[in-house]
């Protein structure tokens, strides 16, 4: 199978906004 280099970029992003919400969580738990 062949990768597909814009799949692998959705995926790229898609990590990306889910790690931007872990971190974005864990700094509001340390503020509360």
């Amino acid at each position: 199978m062949k990768k597909n280099p814009g799949n692998i970029i959705g995926i790229g992003i898609a990590i990306g906004v889910a790690i931007g919400a872990a971190m974005d969580s864990i700094q509001k738990k340390k503020t509360t």
